[in-house]
């Protein structure tokens, strides 16, 4: 039996006092879960079992801020489809009402959509980009947000990837043009020609009720995803990730056709080993979607169910998406109106919101030495990195302790570390430095060794300047860790016995590419 049929009893449990569903402004359904959104958005707009299953979807109004391909993230519906002349559309001997306005297509084979990012914000740029709509925003950074623990995208180290397999049944297209006005709810509609471009607050309230989007090309179907962190420092980085994110995901969704060779198996168990892994499915029968990673059976299964249980799952690669502005009037009223709405958009509303939404990897505020002996207490708030500068000189236990700081979106940063300066025997110290150095001799208690002190360089927080990360390497040979620079001073300079220790650091901008050489540990 088709799930939406039961659309009044699924209801029940989600339905606010005066009987409308649950609608969080400018999150739309975000608080129900899909079929709890689309059941609801299915009531509102008045439609039976025969209403084609994704209808209650296209042409809504859509936050692309909010997530990805999700009916939660819909905003508002904004046509009255159903008082609008209907076509049929048959999938499978079976027989559904569109409106005449809606393009239908069967799909023949499911579809692969991957995202992969070497750093969270190279992750969001490439989810925005992955589906065709204008603009270079953080579009469905919500979906960051449920797919990945808020402390997995503020740590620095780690790649992320997003794979994707939507089962489609049927795609749906609607065609933008003049003649659409003639569906728009009445209340959609006078908000939008009645609109005072003049008001940056009234713009604001309008995006925010209905979103900046109509939904124009959708998919319907089931989906699986497996969205996954890996850690740089522990993965075997010889391997590219993107290959074998997909290899893992094939091979968890039992469906798939994983490589079965050895090389292969040790290479998705390192990469899982090393990784924060979230799966899901949506669409199909859910208790057949919670064994999908079982066998190519359960797989199978599930898909087969699809059928019965459609739901808005992905966008189609072109034409997702339409300004909401193109649906004003072509009178000189509504082409004010889309100007000034578009002009909104694109130099206040997205910017502000992409700022909001921009996450960014904890970064170093603050560092400073300490001395004395092993169990020497740290400054409160700071790390102490367990590497002794003194190690093996005979001096007194040195170590370097950073403060780190989260970004905040709403601005406030503390100044960031951005550079230092390991200062040897009295040599100058460039410009731009403190005017003091931390007041402790890296080479404190030694018998014989280098004045060894270390300069600090603060300014404000900039993501491609701030330093994210200090640590120390043992030898003069040995490569930095994965993505770090390293320092070419050696901290145990004139000591005699002393390990080479050196400085290494990471910053954003040196975040490893998706391959290269396997780290090696401090």
């Amino acid at each position: 039996m088709y799930l939406l049929a039961s659309i009044t009893s699924g209801l029940l449990a989600i339905s606010a006092a005066n009987g409308n569903p649950i609608r969080n402004k400018h999150k739309g359904y975000a608080n129900l879960t899909s079929v709890e959104a689309t059941q609801a958005l299915r009531s509102v707009m008045r439609f039976d079992a025969k209403m084609l299953p994704g209808i209650e979807a296209i042409g809504a109004g859509y936050d692309p801020f909010a997530g990805y391909a999700n009916p939660a993230f819909i905003s508002r519906t904004i046509f009255a489809w159903d008082s609008v002349k209907k076509d049929t559309y048959t999938y499978q001997g079976k027989t559904y009402d569109i409106p005449d306005p809606v393009e239908a297509y069967t799909l023949s084979q499911s579809s692969l959509n991957e995202v992969y990012g070497q750093s969270i914000e190279k992750y969001q740029k490439n989810l925005a980009t992955s589906v065709s709509i204008e603009g270079n925003y953080k579009f469905f950074s919500g979906s960051v947000e449920a797919e990945f623990s808020s402390e997995t995208v503020r740590t620095k180290d780690r790649s992320f990837s997003r794979v994707q397999k939507s089962v489609g049944t049927w795609a749906l297209r609607l065609p933008i043009k003049q003649s659409l006005r003639n569906h728009l709810k009445a209340d959609f509609k006078n908000d939008l020609d009645s609109l005072n471009v003049n008001d940056n607050n009234a713009m604001k309230e309008f995006f925010e009720n209905y979103g900046s989007h109509v939904l124009t090309g959708i998919i319907i179907g089931g989906s699986v995803r497996q969205s996954s962190s890996v850690d740089l420092l522990k993965v075997d980085t010889t391997m590219k990730m993107s290959v074998v994110a997909k290899a893992s995901f094939n091979a968890g969704i039992g469906g798939g056709s994983a490589s079965t060779s050895s090389s292969s198996t040790t290479s998705i168990s390192n990469f899982e080993q090393n990784s924060e892994i979230n799966r899901e499915t949506k669409g199909g029968n859910p208790s057949l979607g919670s064994n999908i990673g079982m066998t190519p059976d359960a797989y199978k299964a599930w898909s087969n169910s699809v059928v019965d249980y459609p739901l808005f799952v992905d966008f189609t690669k072109k034409g997702a998406f339409a300004p909401i502005w193109k649906l004003c009037a072509n009178d000189a009223k509504g082409k004010e109106v889309a100007a000034g709405l578009q002009k909104y958009f694109q130099n206040v509303y997205a910017p502000a919101y992409s700022a909001l939404n921009a996450i960014q990897p904890d970064y170093i505020n603050k560092i400073t030495v300490i001395y004395g002996d092993s169990t020497t207490d740290v400054p409160p708030g700071y790390i102490k990195y367990p590497v002794d500068l003194n190690e093996g000189a005979g001096g007194d236990h040195v170590y370097l302790c950073m403060h780190k700081s989260s970004y905040n979106a709403n601005g406030g940063n503390p100044k960031a570390l951005v550079d230092f300066f390991v200062q040897m025997d009295g040599e100058t110290v460039p410009d731009g430095f403190e005017k003091e150095p931390i007041p402790v001799n890296l080479n404190k208690g030694t018998k014989q060794g280098s004045n060894i002190f270390l300069y600090e360089k603060y300014a404000a927080y900039d993501p491609k300047k701030a330093i994210l990360d200090m640590t120390v390497v043992r030898g003069e040979k040995s490569p930095a860790p994965y993505g770090y620079e390293k320092s070419k001073k050696n901290l145990n300079k004139g000591t005699g016995a002393g390990s080479d220790l050196y400085f290494a650091w990471l910053e954003q901008k040196n975040v490893a590419p998706e391959s290269g050489a396997a780290p090696v540990g401090t």
